[in-house]
């Protein structure tokens, strides 16, 4: 029998499937993170499939459901948000390995959880002013927030410090689980020439992107995130492009959570130490970080993009 990885994510849409095979098609509408995970497993002779190593039981579920979800007895578990990990960390059984993407690594000290440290707030100041630099002529930028969610807590107080060349104004959600209370607090930003968009890291935004971007679309603002996985090349009706964004993709980190994977997998144990990093550092050859802008978006919304040597262009 193959190992089973429980992927568990945030999402106020029900999935459960299992994925026993890496196509793009299979892929399409699950998380990135699974993309770069599958590819790097399998880059460390570890191939997914029924009659292979592995199969990916994939969920998402609201945040009410998440225990119900983390149950079982899986090989182990990967969560996809510190949401899933607080949770996974009280309902999981300590002899299955739990593996998670967090923005504080220094919360968790249990001894079956490792992951990731994907410094999401660390670099949130950045966010504001790549984005300032991505889409020239920006008047106001409204920033998507997830209250009392300490990822977006703390990219939006970085973000608030200091001088802001265009004004920012924060757009909490009364309550981020709800795709209608995120379509109202976007649909409630005043509609006005040089609108910006810039979505906070927080599990329920990513949950819903592809809605979001629909609904920024819709009023004609310029949509700007802390990861790069929506922004591409194509900007059909019902598969469009985010305009930009600036940070670590999700497809990466995934490929990091591999690795901790591969290495309980190789010695049957918790990696040491439990939690590894992206590389953030600005400018140098091993950075993770992609900057990046969708041409096909920016020309539907008549944008006029920066001229940086280091911001891809789509």
């Amino acid at each position: 029998m193959p190992k089973t990885i429980r992927a568990v994510a945030i999402s106020n849409t029900a999935v459960n499937i299992t994925i026993t095979d890496g196509n793009a098609a299979t892929l399409s509408d699950v998380r990135p993170y699974i993309k770069g995970l599958i590819h790097r497993l399998g880059t460390l002779g570890y191939e997914i499939g029924n009659n292979n190593y592995y199969v990916v039981n994939y969920r998402e579920c609201p945040a009410g459901q998440l225990a119900a979800n983390l149950g079982g007895t899986p090989d182990c578990v990967l969560c996809m948000s510190r949401t899933v990990l607080d949770v996974a960390v009280t309902t999981v059984p300590n002899t299955i390995p739990v593996i998670g993407i967090v923005s504080n690594p220094g919360d968790f000290h249990q001894n079956n959880v490792c992951g990731v440290f994907g410094e999401r707030h660390q670099i949130a100041r950045r966010y504001y002013d790549r984005l300032l630099e991505t889409v020239q002529g920006l008047q106001r930028v409204h920033i998507l927030h997830k209250d009392q969610y300490p990822p977006s807590v703390r990219s939006l107080q970085a973000i608030q410090t200091g001088a802001h060349p265009v004004p920012v104004q924060p757009a909490p959600v009364p309550n981020p689980y709800s795709d209608v209370n995120i379509r109202d607090t976007i649909t409630n930003i005043p509609q006005s020439p040089g609108t910006a968009l810039l979505i906070l890291p927080a599990d329920s935004f990513f949950g819903a992107a592809k809605k979001i971007i629909g609904w920024a679309r819709s009023r004609n603002f310029c949509d700007f995130w802390p990861v790069t996985d929506w922004v591409r090349t194509s900007n059909l009706v019902g598969n469009l492009s985010a305009v930009g964004g600036y940070g670590v993709p999700q497809s990466r980190c995934g490929e990091l959570l591999a690795q901790q994977i591969a290495r309980i997998w190789l010695t049957g144990n918790i990696p040491n130490p439990p939690f590894i990093n992206v590389q953030t550092n600005q400018g140098v050859p091993d950075t993770d970080i992609v900057w990046v802008a969708s041409l096909a978006a920016a020309h539907q919304l008549n944008l006029t993009l920066g001229t940086q040597p280091d911001l891809r262009k789509v």
